[in-house]
């Protein structure tokens, strides 16, 4: 699929949105409402890419990979899709692909860590049993070890729950 072929995503300037949230090794995250947030991969946002269409793939492999964990019950953010959009605070008025999920509130795991929120051993038990889950699909969760860290996490202290993050060094399975 090329970009031409993405539905597109309309993302004014509205009160707080689109804000930056964070930016990690393969993207830029920016919340665009109380619900739903964009990763816009790093290579679009500094323009080292060479091809926009690789980096539509690429989105679409994560999203992928993403709802295949979701609908297997892998706490994870839900996926909405990848779409065509202008962050007006970010892409100068260009359009980027861009992969659009559930916004999550919560900690880093290594920052609910570093702040003494939860102790290590309990992260560490929380991320190996949504890493199992994983493998039972059929995912390779030791190849992926680059995106299955505790800094891949996001931990919710009231609600006591563990979400895995960024799939985009994840591969799908061969089986399903």
């Amino acid at each position: 699929m090329s970009i031409d072929d993405l539905p597109i995503l309309n993302i004014a300037q509205h009160g707080e949105y689109p804000r930056y949230i964070n930016n990690g090794a393969h993207g830029t995250i920016f919340a665009i409402s109380d619900d739903l947030v964009i990763k816009v991969p790093m290579c679009i946002m500094d323009y080292s890419y060479t091809s926009i269409n690789e980096v539509v793939e690429e989105l679409e492999t994560e999203s992928e990979v993403q709802r295949r964990l979701y609908e297997g019950y892998v706490s994870v953010p839900k996926p909405e899709g990848v779409f065509k959009c202008s962050i007006p605070t970010a892409c100068s008025g260009r359009f980027v692909p861009g992969l659009i999920m559930e916004r999550l509130y919560g900690l880093n795991g290594m920052n609910a860590y570093r702040e003494r929120i939860v102790r290590w051993e309990k992260l560490i038990g929380m991320t190996k049993a949504e890493l199992e889950k994983a493998q039972l699909m059929g995912f390779n969760t030791d190849k992926d070890s680059a995106d299955t860290g505790l800094h891949n996490t996001i931990y919710h202290p009231e609600m006591d729950k563990l979400w895995l993050i960024d799939f985009s060094l994840w591969e799908l399975p061969t089986r399903w």
